[in-house]
């Protein structure tokens, strides 16, 4: 997670610095992507409206396929397997390096997807959009009951944790609230998160230790 967080400091220094990256409009096929809904809802008494972007089936479907990797694929056991404890899965017949290769790629692919489907929905490509944002997606997923340590955790949590903060963060805008605050409880949820993730480790390897001290010598 540190040299995740330290090179996308890194690349974001070079973007902006190096490259002088900066805001430009978006191709006619990604503004007419970003501009379709699903549907339009009005309010009749304000006259309101509240758009459905087509980008929610994108969302749905992403969310249902990663449920069936996690869930209904030896892929997905090995997933979990090399995240809870690298030797085990490799004893267990795990290709390691084949799991990790996989999970990078595959992350990668979805960041630059999530990029496109963000812009678009902006109308505009913005580098400093999302700047910040790895520390919301963490404190979602901590939310969610994904371990920090990995090996535990799954797609319905994450999703359930990211939809809490999300009405969290909105709720704090309807009482008034500086959105700044909303970074305290980030800062908050990632924190606990974090040590109730490390309690729950040395409870486990402690558990592991007394239970080999236990057995009988043959």
């Amino acid at each position: 997670m540190i040299v995740t967080l330290g090179t996308s400091s890194l690349f974001l220094g070079i973007m902006q610095g190096i490259l002088g990256s900066s805001e430009y409009p978006l191709t006619k096929a990604l503004h007419n992507l970003g501009s379709t809904k699903l549907l339009t809802a009005v309010n009749a008494k304000s006259g309101l409206t509240s758009d459905l972007p087509v980008h929610f089936a994108f969302m749905v479907i992403l969310i249902v396929l990663a449920w069936l990797l996690m869930n209904k694929t030896m892929l997905g056991r090995g997933i979990y397997a090399v995240g809870g404890d690298e030797v085990a899965a490799k004893r267990a017949g795990f290709n390691v390096f084949g799991t990790r290769m996989f999970i990078f790629c595959l992350s990668g692919a979805l960041a630059g997807f999530i990029g496109v489907c963000r812009s678009s929905m902006l109308l505009t490509v913005s580098p400093n959009n999302m700047i910040g944002m790895e520390m919301d997606v963490i404190a979602a997923c901590v939310l969610g009951g994904v371990s920090l340590i990995g090996g535990r955790g799954s797609i319905i949590g994450a999703v359930l944790g990211t939809a809490l903060m999300t009405i969290v963060s909105n709720s704090l805008i309807l009482l008034g609230v500086s959105t700044q605050w909303s970074r305290v409880f980030t800062g908050f949820i990632i924190i606990g998160g974090t040590a109730v993730s490390a309690i729950q480790e040395q409870r486990r390897k402690k558990k592991l230790f007394v239970a080999i001290s236990a057995k009988p010598e043959v």
